[in-house]
């Protein structure tokens, strides 16, 4: 059942959660495109993950005016920046404190969160303010190194009660494309991976054109996991699992999330509602047509280390001489900075 249309109708509330690590100039552009979005009942929250490089100072000066964002050349997103947004754009700037989450004020809102707590740590934050407010109905995890149309918000929010009404509990991806190759698909709501090794499969959809004729049902139906860059999520999602977990700091958060919903929770994505992602912009992983960095290498060998020791204990054997001969492959392709990352993964504890 779509949203009707009538001024009588409220619709459900959404907070969006970016998280900003050392990115401000990919955050301004993203707020640039969220912040004309259609839907008309959303906040903003902004999680500064303590950068280096003066994040907060450079997004406060892009919401007064005197810093502007970087103007994308996606047609779709051009399309949108008119009319322009009004600035100055208030903006309420807190500090986290663990024991009093506050309900957030205005429209975006700035949370310093003391310390570089990861991707699920920089999340989970504002995921809590978000929940302090009891008319949150959903949070939108979007990566802040995206930029969206002006309907995709509400196209999610669209698919995701139709599915409810249906009587579907669901979260809820998108079709993300990649920034700079708008027209080639990143993914189709998410991938799978396989639970033998823990290896996580090419994303679903990757490569191919967004102009094909795609069985979307039967994507999703395929799905392990929801793409983090682009997760609707429902209030009673969060309440029911809990928030993200913080122990693989980088990668694997949403697989994790995905297992311990399993069959509770459908695994869908509203393939209108698209999503512009530059993927790996933060520590450098794969990006349209190149391979992970030597720190995406450690960080996503040492999480898939962990995940198949939190849920397939008995693999374990078998993840190690995987992660094994994926360094001797990065080895063999003279990828020997590579090759010791993921053999530090295998032996590093933390």
């Amino acid at each position: 059942m779509k949203r009707p249309t009538t001024s009588t109708f409220k619709e459900p509330k959404v907070y969006i959660v970016l998280l900003n690590w050392n990115g401000w100039k990919d955050t301004i552009e993203c707020l640039e495109s969220v912040l004309r979005s259609d839907y008309p009942n959303f906040s903003v929250i902004v999680c500064y993950n303590a950068s280096s490089d003066e994040s907060v100072k450079n997004i406060e000066k892009w919401a007064s005016g005197d810093i502007l964002s970087h103007q994308s050349t996606i047609p779709e997103i051009q399309k949108n920046t008119s009319p322009p947004i009004n600035k100055p754009v208030t903006i309420e700037r807190i500090e986290h404190n663990p024991h009093a989450v506050t309900v957030v004020k205005e429209r975006l809102t700035i949370i310093e969160t003391g310390a570089n707590l990861g991707f699920a740590g920089g999340n989970n934050v504002g995921i809590k303010h978000a929940l302090a407010d009891e008319d949150c109905s959903f949070v939108w995890l979007l990566n802040n190194d995206t930029v969206v149309e002006k309907e995709t918000l509400s196209k999610m929010i669209d698919h995701s009660l139709d599915l409810s009404e249906q009587g579907i509990a669901n979260t809820c991806g998108s079709l993300v494309c990649f920034y700079d190759a708008p027209d080639t698909i990143q993914s189709l709501g998410g991938g799978t991976h396989n639970p033998l090794t823990g290896i996580g499969r090419t994303s679903c959809g990757r490569y191919l054109s967004r102009k094909e004729n795609i069985d979307h049902q039967e994507i999703a139906k395929s799905l392990t996991y929801i793409h983090g860059c682009s997760w609707l999520l429902p209030r009673a999602f969060l309440a029911e699992i809990g928030l993200m977990e913080e122990n693989y700091f980088l990668y694997y958060e949403e697989l994790d999330w995905c297992t311990r919903s399993q069959d509770r929770y459908a695994l869908t994505y509203a393939h209108e509602a698209t999503v512009y992602h530059k993927e790996g912009r933060a520590i450098g992983s794969r990006r349209y047509n190149s391979g992970p960095s030597v720190t995406s290498d450690f960080y996503m060998s040492r999480a898939r280390r962990k995940f198949m020791k939190k849920f397939y204990p008995n693999r374990t054997l078998i993840v190690l001489l995987t992660l094994a001969l994926q360094a001797a492959n990065r080895a063999r392709k003279g990828k020997f900075q590579n090759s010791f990352a993921i053999l530090k993964a295998i032996f590093t504890s933390r």
